[in-house]
């Protein structure tokens, strides 16, 4: 068994104001996430460092096999992706990542820290080692910048 960490920056929404149950990012393929074509690894722990200290409220961070539907046409506006789409991604979990208040733990000098640890399995489709994830804000004070922020993942082989 080897531990590896991940290091992913999203295409993230770049919107100035309160996301309340809006996308921040669509799927995107975290490359060579498997150790195989059509392998599977386990998720321990998901982190999310927000170097721009905006971020005060609860996130979600969603896993999946596919990328080919994205969770809504336009970052910063609410889920939009019908069912049938959502299932066509081949969805695995979704994390939820708790709010970081001011001065409390998690919260840098100039930058905020959220961390799950969790335990769940992941496969990549036949032929491919990505993986694709999304993050949705799941309340309102999340303020979001385009290279703000970085989800740190760490995978069991």
């Amino acid at each position: 068994m080897s531990v590896k960490l991940l290091r992913f920056k999203p295409t993230c929404f770049a919107g100035t104001t309160d996301a309340t149950a809006e996308v921040i990012s669509n799927p995107e393929a975290i490359a060579n996430f498997t150790p195989t074509f059509g392998g599977s690894t386990k998720v321990i722990n998901v982190a999310l460092h927000d170097s721009n200290d905006n971020a005060s409220e609860a996130l979600s961070v969603y896993f999946f096999a596919k990328g080919d539907n994205d969770l809504t046409p336009t970052l910063g506006t609410a889920v939009s992706m019908t069912d049938a789409n959502f299932l066509a991604n081949i969805p695995f979990a979704s994390v939820a990542l708790s709010g970081v208040a001011a001065g409390a733990h998690g919260d840098l000098i100039s930058s905020k820290l959220y961390n799950a640890d969790t335990s769940f399995v992941v496969q990549s489709e036949e032929g491919s080692r990505d993986i694709f994830v999304s993050i949705v804000a799941d309340s309102t004070g999340f303020v979001s910048t385009a290279d703000g922020l970085e989800l740190i993942i760490s995978v069991e082989d």
